[in-house]
């Protein structure tokens, strides 16, 4: 199989790459456009500091640590980040696949549990200090969504 030998047109090279590159799209409509790269954009958090329901959609509010704000122990504090909004559906869903995800770290020994929950909350006695065994004043709300 012989290969023509005329030069390649700018849109024979977006072609190939097209090809080559599955993460290309073509755009559509005009020829001369540049094709577009799909963006991945990872997330990363330090956690969940806002869960709420509101209007039928989970919103889940995460954090990560600060790098100007402190608290009295000079400890980076968790600051609002980016907010992840999806349907009930979709948050079961996802539920069961960390559960799911959870059960394989436990097997594998990555993760191990403290204890067993105690109450009906979700808490366990080896979450709970001595020290912080008093109520806690109550803490306002980081989102005004989780009144």
């Amino acid at each position: 199989m012989s290969r023509d030998s005329s030069p390649r047109t700018m849109q024979d090279k977006r072609r190939e790459s097209i090809t080559a590159n599955p993460s290309v799209i073509k755009t559509m409509g005009n020829n001369n456009q540049e094709p577009k790269t799909m963006r991945n954009h990872d997330l990363f958090t330090d956690g969940v500091i806002g869960l709420g329901i509101e209007a039928g959609m989970i919103r889940l509010d995460l954090g990560s640590l600060s790098l100007t704000e402190k608290d009295k122990e000079g400890n980076s504090v968790l600051e609002h980040r980016q907010r992840v909004v999806m349907s009930i559906d979709a948050f079961l869903h996802t539920h069961r696949a960390m559960t799911g995800l959870l059960e394989h770290l436990e097997k594998s020994g990555a993760v191990v549990r403290r204890e067993q929950p105690t109450s009906g909350n979700g808490a366990t006695d080896g979450d709970m200090n001595v020290e912080d065994a008093s109520p806690e004043a109550p803490v306002p709300a980081r989102s005004p969504n989780f009144g």
